[in-house]
């Protein structure tokens, strides 16, 4: 008695989706849908693929790049030391040459103007 129930019943309405997926062409759209989203994912996996590797590659040229800038900053920083030793020895003997003002530096047997007059140190023996 339950089959025959069932049999006399009408079916229920089935949804507008459901129905066009169990049409030939409905099956054709959903298989085109799904193969697009898989070759979209292949792609964005691709291009990501390519981006890390340039990412990569401009890495590496940094590196490269600020090596040698450090290798040149320290060359560079030697000539400063060097420069800065030089120019302290050359203070040093301008101020033997020409010491500053009312400063003298008198040597045995030496003549030296000073205040108008002449200045003769001489070694007392």
């Amino acid at each position: 008695m339950i089959d025959t129930l069932r049999s006399t019943q009408p079916n229920p309405p089935r949804s507008r989706t459901y129905r066009l997926f169990m049409t030939r062409e409905g099956r054709y759209l959903l298989l085109t849908a799904l193969m697009g989203g898989i070759i979209g994912y292949l792609l964005g996996l691709n291009t990501a693929y390519v981006e890390r590797a340039s990412i990569k590659l401009f890495l590496e040229q940094s590196r490269a790049e600020n090596q040698k800038m450090q290798s040149a900053m320290a060359g560079e920083n030697v000539k400063i030391a060097a420069m800065e030793s030089s120019i302290t020895k050359l203070k040093t003997t301008l101020e033997e040459l020409i010491p500053s003002e009312n400063t003298y530096n008198i040597k045995v047997n030496q003549s030296l103007i000073v205040g108008g007059g002449r200045l003769t140190a001489a070694d007392r023996k």
